[in-house]
């Protein structure tokens, strides 16, 4: 682990080594080792540049054991410097950023089929790829594919309680949707709504797009952006709209600013979190028999999303709010069309081994929140149009979509499960691949968060990256099987929260006061009129 002062330096050292590398790659007598192209490959992809041509050269000039060992985070010379880092994962994101990421990423997962993933599974992947880059090709030179119909009538059976005082002392309207098998528990959050008298309305759906789960339907009508923007043509009000698991907390008090500042739509943005660190529960990393028996109170820290560039988006979709006006309503429109273009492009049905593991069968397609990551970072793309580039957004606080690996992050709306998809052999997603020159995101503003941040913004000390931490106590220390925790010093004077939160309880309850880390993260480096690309 580097020490927090010296993070903000590594992205500044790992450029400079890129540089030697790329040099060294073209050069007489190294441009034939594999260590040389393994390096810059492994590099590239820590900072989320295309890899795809020093991958391939690894993948030519050393075909035997040592690329399986680079690809499953084995290899001799990588793990001293980068730890057990899986390529083969860093490769799956790789087409992002990458326009020529699909094929290397395609020999990787046959290299490694049955070893990383199950060989099923791995057929699975290769196949939705190949769908996908075929669908790519045939898109034209400018970047632009047909355009769907939008909107597109939706049938639901409609439960809303949105009396008109309601309304305008919160300025917007809940809305959920969900199919009959998620009923019961999309009444948990419309009683966290009720508590705080939102109004809301929840549409009970016979399917919902594949976009949005696999085990669902390629209808149109049921996209995210095509049901939002039915709610907001009924009510003529701004939409909050929430995924039908989440649980209001704490007042929403930050829309009334977003709506204050004239901001089209406002969503929770990893990019501008100047602290996205990620704690794990102690019980997932230790072996069954030497897990703690009181589960979801000791947690590790295990990294951070690790890029701030809040000119960028990577959202997560559980929640987002869409001002009543035209530029909401045009970015729900090309949202929506290229949703349907991107599940059309690629939508390969599950294998079994694959559907049981994700308990669920369908298809492999791309996330839709995903998608909207993607449309927004290109939105002054000339294949976008003129409709977009004046879109102002507004950076919710994290605790608007609070995850459960954010352990110190008070929730507003908490999100109580833990997502699907993350871990190795869990991915039920195909990357938002970069093609005509557009990829999902632009690395031009990135910096490195510094660990640091996690002590200015959220209070928590630097030690906390090599301790245990014990959230119902407060406090930091170390963990032995059959011993138990151990505090190695007094409680810290900073709250934290369990994951699975449906009420506050014995737990700390914030007030409506300022919060650490509770600021709205930095918009101000959006510029309105930036270079076209």
């Amino acid at each position: 682990m580097h020490a927090p002062e010296c993070q903000g330096h590594i992205a500044a050292a790992y450029a400079e080594a890129i540089g030697l590398l790329s040099s060294a790659a073209c050069r007489p007598g190294t441009a034939d080792d594999p260590d040389v192209h393994r390096l810059l490959a492994t590099l590239q992809l820590q900072l989320r540049l295309p890899a795809s041509e020093a991958a391939t050269r690894v993948l030519e000039l050393d075909a035997g054991d040592g690329v399986l060992r680079w690809l499953l985070g084995q290899h001799e010379q990588i793990v001293p410097l980068f730890g057990q880092r899986r390529i083969i994962d860093d490769l799956f994101c790789n087409p992002e950023v990458d326009p020529a990421g699909i094929p290397v990423l395609i020999r990787a997962l046959e290299l490694t089929a049955g070893k990383h993933f199950p060989e099923d599974h791995t057929r699975d992947y290769v196949a939705a790829l190949r769908q996908l880059e075929g669908s790519l090709a045939q898109v034209g030179e400018d970047g632009a594919h047909a355009e769907s119909a939008f909107p597109v009538p939706m049938e639901a059976k409609v439960e809303t309680n949105a009396p008109q005082e309601a309304i305008d002392k919160w300025g917007f309207i809940v809305a959920m949707f969900c199919t009959a098998s998620h009923r019961e528990l999309a009444q948990e959050t419309v009683r966290s709504c009720a508590e705080f008298g939102l109004p809301y309305t929840l549409h009970q759906v016979d399917h919902i797009h594949v976009t949005l789960s696999p085990k669902a339907s390629k209808d149109p009508s049921t996209t995210k952006p095509n049901f939002i923007h039915t709610v907001l043509e009924r009510w003529d009000v701004p939409v909050l709209y929430l995924d039908c698991d989440l649980i209001v907390m704490d007042e929403p008090s930050h829309l009334r600013e977003a709506k204050e500042q004239g901001a089209d739509f406002a969503v929770c943005n990893h990019f501008a979190d100047r602290c996205s660190a990620i704690f794990t529960p102690l019980e997932n990393m230790t072996a069954p028999q030497d897990a703690p028996e009181d589960k979801h109170r000791l947690f590790v820290y295990t990294g951070q999303i690790p890029w701030y560039m809040p000119d960028q988006l990577f959202t997560n979709g559980a929640i987002s709010w869409w001002n009543n006006t035209a530029g909401a309503r045009a970015l729900l429109r090309r949202w929506h069309q290229e949703l349907v273009f991107f599940s059309t492009a690629v939508c390969h049905p599950c294998t079994p081994s694959l559907a049981s593991a994700q308990g669920n069968a369908g298809v492999l397609t791309v996330a839709e929140d995903q998608v909207l990551d993607w449309l927004f970072n290109n939105r002054q793309a000339a294949c976008i149009g003129q409709e977009l580039k004046n879109v102002k957004p507004y950076w919710l606080p994290q605790g608007y979509a609070r995850q459960p690996m954010c352990i110190y992050v008070a929730p507003i709306i908490n999100h109580p499960g833990y997502p699907t998809g993350g871990n190795p052999g869990d991915r039920i997603r195909i990357p938002v691949a970069a093609h005509r020159g557009l990829p999902k995101l632009h690395m031009h503003s990135a910096t490195r968060k510094d660990l640091k941040t996690m002590r200015e913004h959220y209070g928590l000390c630097d030690e906390i990256i090599w301790s245990v931490v014990d959230i119902k106590a407060r406090a930091l220390g170390t963990y032995q099987p059959g011993v138990g925790f151990e505090a190695s010093g007094p409680p810290l004077d900073i709250g934290f929260w369990p994951p699975y939160m449906h009420e506050w309880g014995d737990w700390p309850r914030p007030t409506q006061v300022k919060r650490p880390g509770d600021e709205q993260p930095d918009a101000t480096a959006l510029d309105s009129n930036p270079p076209e690309q």
